[in-house]
């Protein structure tokens, strides 16, 4: 992960970024590190699949509408912890209108509750976990090789090392290094994605 080009050093500078009204390149990267993370957690919410793309639009807009009034504090807790309770309000609220039948446009919603009392389940810092790793590993595949990769994980599955040599036309000795290599890699992407997001 390079940061030198990047206008969006930290968290925070990107957070600021969202706050302005026309800023489309700080848009375009909080859904490039943020999307998927939103849409994992409603789908652990059971939400439908064809309502997927409007509430995860619903949860961006919250955001956008916290950063542009100042209503983020992120001296009260990490942002991904915040992001997490934006999305599971947005969640219980699609189920309240479907319960109640209630069409009514998400505006009149005010983002004052979204710090409830309890803590989130713990399957959301899972998904995180898991979004993490997704990241990490998408970088970890524009650095190595496809071969060194394929061998990566055919020894994370398990597969002994030495039929993995044998039928990649590599040492034994070959297959540890990649092993490592990407282990460190991989170790290394998920340490800047943790300070980064």
């Amino acid at each position: 992960m390079s940061t030198e080009q990047d206008p969006y050093r930290t968290r925070d500078s990107l957070l600021v970024r969202l706050g302005a009204s026309r800023d489309d390149l700080a848009w375009e990267v909080f859904q490039e590190y943020y999307q998927k993370y939103i849409t994992a957690l409603l789908r652990r919410r059971a939400i439908p699949t064809d309502d997927l793309p409007d509430l995860r639009q619903e949860v961006c807009m919250n955001c956008w509408r916290a950063f542009r009034d100042g209503r983020f504090d992120h001296s009260k807790g990490r942002f991904r912890g915040w992001l997490a309770k934006v999305t599971m309000n947005a969640a219980n609220l699609y189920f309240r209108r479907l319960q109640r039948d209630i069409r009514n446009d998400i505006a009149q919603h005010e983002l004052a509750d979204l710090e409830p009392d309890e803590e989130a389940p713990g399957w959301v810092e899972e998904e995180w976990r898991t979004h993490v790793m997704r990241l990490a590993w998408q970088e970890a595949q524009s650095h190595f090789t496809e071969g060194v990769m394929r061998i990566y994980k055919r020894a994370l599955d398990g597969e002994e090392l030495a039929d993995i040599a044998r039928t990649e036309g590599v040492a034994v000795n070959t297959v540890y290094v990649y092993r490592k290599r990407v282990e460190e890699a991989l170790a290394g992407y998920i340490k800047q994605l943790e300070a980064y997001l």
